[in-house]
Order: C-alpha cells, then sequence, then structure tokens
C-alpha cells in the first residue's frame, strides 16, 4: 500500500507507465523464452526490472546526485522513525512499511485496526507525510 501526491500521480500517469508499457513490451519474448510460467506475473509488475538492476541504478544516482552511497535501508529506517515522531502509530508505521503481507491486511482491517483505507490515508495527509508536494 502507498500513498502519493498527485504530482507523483500524474509522473506515474505521464512518464513512468508509459516507459513501463515498452520495457514491457520490447522485452516479452526474452522473458517468454525463459520463465512463460512468469510472464503473466512480469507483466503486471510496477517495476518489471530485476532487483539488482534496480539496486544499482539507484546507486549509481546516489553517486552522481550526492558524491556518496548509503544503505537503502537506512532510508527505509529513517522514514519510520520520520513517521514515528510525526505521530504515527507503529501499527501503521508496519502497515506503510508492508511488514504486513497484503494477504493479512483484508483480517488486520477487518479484526484489529481501528481504521479504514480512507481513515488510514487521512492520518498519513495529517502527519505532513509527502514525498512530492
Amino acid at each position: 500500500m502507498a500513498f502519493f501526491s498527485e504530482k507523483l500521480r500524474d509522473y506515474l500517469r505521464d512518464e513512468y507507465l508509459p516507459y513501463r508499457d515498452e520495457f514491457v513490451e520490447s522485452f516479452e519474448p526474452w522473458v517468454g523464452n525463459v520463465r512463460r510460467d512468469y510472464m503473466k506475473e512480469w507483466k503486471s509488475l510496477l517495476f518489471p526490472f530485476k532487483d539488482s538492476a534496480l539496486r544499482a541504478t539507484i546507486y549509481d544516482a546516489m553517486g552522481r546526485a550526492l558524491g556518496k552511497k548509503f544503505r537503502l535501508y537506512d532510508l527505509r529506517a529513517f522514514y519510520a522513525s520520520y513517521m514515528s515522531l510525526k505521530g504515527m502509530p507503529g501499527q501503521i508505521i508496519d502497515l506503510l512499511q508492508g511488514r504486513v503481507p497484503s494477504r493479512e491486511f483484508q483480517v488486520l482491517a477487518r479484526r484489529y485496526l481501528a481504521v479504514n483505507i480512507r481513515e488510514l490515508r487521512e492520518i498519513y495527509d495529517r502527519a505532513g507525510l509527502t514525498v512530492l508536494s
């Protein structure tokens, strides 16, 4: 689950998704030759790239933009701390950071979580947690 700004939504729709569709179309024959059973899942991924390639690209961009690199886990840990300092409950931080598997979310939401998706978004917005504004 992720919440993002209208600006990020527009970027994903107008810039990234057309690029992603071209990528999927151009590499579909190779992926299909290697793992036909994986093809449907691969085509549905938001980021249909190898994790190692994504990490290498991110680390390269870090080096060029910052002149140094840090572990991606450090960014995740920082954001969890930031959410906590903004008053976000620990259970919601775990949910937003993917520590609650999506298949378990419905059970969690029905039985244990005192908020629904709309209220969760309101909590997120009230905390002022935005990536792009």
